[in-house]
């Protein structure tokens, strides 16, 4: 296809001229050649403006309708939060266990403030009655006053606070099938990992490790082999590896300190990937300062001895 600047170097016309080009002054005696008449002219030049004349008529008379407004959002909206101005999100739970160190972690790498209330579950073992609410002793619980949820539960917490806060998937994916690998990976964490926590009285703590840890720290070594990440799921940190981390702390200041040390060489020996993959976690701010505050507040209250 040809430009307009082509068609006129071949032809020896430009588009315009072709389309517009006055007759030849010589004369013929074809109708069709000959110029218009005056009174030709005078009647195309009436019919002009008589057509002028019609087209004002009927945009008075036939105005443009109306811009029409954009529809108001309904009240079944997703709620959105603002993060200039959140108010401090309330949770209470026993900073000895995991659970509550799970949620400090999350909402410490999310940079949301917050208020640590915390509960002597001792006491409330020997006098339930002694609990200021009730789902204090189903924590740990959270209270948002950004948007009035109540929850309990570490597992639900943690899926809240990701989903209301993450904005920017700093701890998560949104990718098939990322999303749903993190969240396989979460909930081995809460329903296998843990599945024999706080039961010491009914095993010994050899048994406990034998039978749990080891067996974790297997599964993660060997998908860590397999798939060469450097984390559960590709390369980057999400909330499922913290969740890990926050419990094994947890736990591990809550034995006998000459038999973690001994485990924790075995562990490296056994199973290198994972350990090399849980001392990047300990390396995060949010992990440190999670154990460093709950060491802090144990030592106030005489519960390291």
């Amino acid at each position: 296809m040809h430009s307009f600047s082509e068609a006129s170097s071949t032809k020896g016309l430009s588009p315009v001229s072709t389309i517009y080009s006055k007759p030849s002054s010589s004369t013929s005696t074809n109708p069709s050649t000959r110029p218009p008449s005056k009174r030709r002219k005078q009647s195309f030049h009436a019919s002009s403006l008589a057509f002028s004349f019609v087209c004002k008529l009927l945009a008075v008379s036939n105005p443009p309708p109306p811009m029409l407004e954009k529809p108001k959002s309904s009240g079944a909206s997703v709620v959105s939060v603002e993060r200039q101005a959140l108010s401090p999100i309330c949770v209470y739970g026993d900073i000895t266990g995991p659970q509550l160190c799970k949620v400090v972690v999350i909402l410490k790498e999310l940079h949301l403030p917050y208020i640590l209330k915390v509960v002597d579950v001792g006491a409330i073992k020997d006098d339930p009655n002694s609990a200021p609410c009730e789902l204090i002793r189903s924590g740990p619980a959270m209270e948002d006053p950004n948007t009035g949820i109540v929850l309990w539960e570490s597992g639900a917490i943690v899926d809240y606070l990701e989903e209301m806060y993450d904005k920017v998937n700093k701890l998560r994916y949104t990718s098939f099938p990322e999303v749903w690998h993190t969240k396989q990976w979460a909930w081995h964490q809460f329903g296998g990992h843990e599945s024999l926590m706080g039961q010491e009285s009914f095993i010994s703590t050899h048994e406990f490790y034998g039978d749990m840890v080891r067996g974790t720290l297997a599964t993660i070594e060997n998908h860590l082999g397999a798939t060469g990440n450097l984390y559960l799921i590709g390369d980057r940190i999400t909330y499922a590896d913290l969740l890990y981390v926050a419990s094994r702390e947890a736990i591990s200041t809550t034995l006998m300190r000459s038999f973690v040390e001994n485990f924790e060489v075995e562990w490296r020996r056994e199973w290198p990937r994972t350990y090399d993959w849980y001392q990047r976690l300990l390396m995060r701010d949010s992990v440190k300062k999670t154990f460093q505050e709950r060491f802090e507040i144990m030592e106030e209250r005489g519960w390291n001895d």
